[in-house]
């Protein structure tokens, strides 16, 4: 799954740890997502909601 990151949380952007990961919102929502269809969960982080959309 796809996440745009920013420098703060929003409904829309995660933001990254020390070590790199995201956490927010839209994290939360893949993770469950990804539980409820009973599939492993996989996350890259993009600068830009374009990245996310443009990253085939």
């Amino acid at each position: 799954m796809g996440v745009a990151y920013a420098p703060a949380l929003t409904p829309i952007f995660v933001v990254k740890d020390a070590g790199g990961e995201v956490r927010g919102v839209p994290r939360d929502l893949g993770e469950a997502l990804a539980k409820a269809l009973r599939v492993p969960a996989a996350f890259f982080a993009a600068a830009t909601t374009a990245e996310v959309a443009d990253d085939p």
